[in-house]
């Protein structure tokens, strides 16, 4: 994703997972640094959570990394206007693989 592209989706489930193309109920986003089973993120109580699953390249909220690598972390209260960081920038035969970063825009209709 780039500066400019702007990608906006309502959220009508109770649980998503980033990154697993195989069911619909999922968001893919194609990267090398986001793993199959990245993070979850759930609505429950007009909140939304989110919590990695215990990626290689870490969930960041704020910049704060949720848990060390290869650890599920705990849930996470996610508000208007939070960053998160899936993954980090790496350099792979000379490629650099870039993070996905996304930018939470939550406006819960009842």
């Amino acid at each position: 994703m780039t500066a400019a592209a702007s990608n906006t989706q309502p959220y009508n489930n109770t649980e998503i997972i980033a990154n697993t193309p195989s069911n619909p109920q999922f968001i893919y986003y194609s990267s090398k640094v986001v793993s199959r089973n990245h993070a979850l993120l759930k609505h429950e109580n007009g909140k939304f959570y989110i919590k990695d699953t215990g990626s290689s390249s870490g969930t960041f909220l704020n910049g704060k990394r949720l848990s060390p690598q290869g650890q599920e972390s705990n849930f996470f209260e996610l508000n208007n206007g939070d960053i998160v960081k899936l993954g980090e920038d790496c350099q792979v035969n000379k490629s650099t693989k870039k993070k996905l970063i996304l930018l939470l825009y939550i406006n819960i209709k009842y």
